[in-house]
């Protein structure tokens, strides 16, 4: 194997993540799947108190909501059996102060 010329390439774990994270995307619009994002910006009031259980509870949540600790989206009808979408980071934030 002496006239086999190799060459080595080196490349970063982080230049391979966004090439196989391009590859990916491009191959799911091919399938025609619709993508989610990994962590959504807005999330329902069900799931933010599903993020730290003993943390947060509905009760607090909802004080938060009132006293404008947490956002809910704008334009958002107040329907009865309707999700109410809130601000995920100012939920993690609650979390974290335990300010209410």
């Amino acid at each position: 194997m002496s006239g086999n010329n190799e060459e080595t390439i080196t490349i970063n774990r982080s230049e391979l993540r966004s090439v196989l994270r391009v590859f990916a995307q491009e191959l799911i619009k091919e399938l025609g799947v619709k993508q989610k994002p990994i962590e959504p910006e807005w999330i329902s009031k069900n799931q933010a108190v599903k993020i730290c259980p003993d943390g947060l509870g509905r009760r607090k949540l909802d004080k938060a909501i009132s006293m404008g600790y947490v956002r809910k989206k704008p334009g958002q009808q107040n329907n009865r059996y309707s999700a109410i979408l809130v601000y995920r980071k100012d939920v993690e934030s609650c979390i974290k102060n335990q300010n209410i």
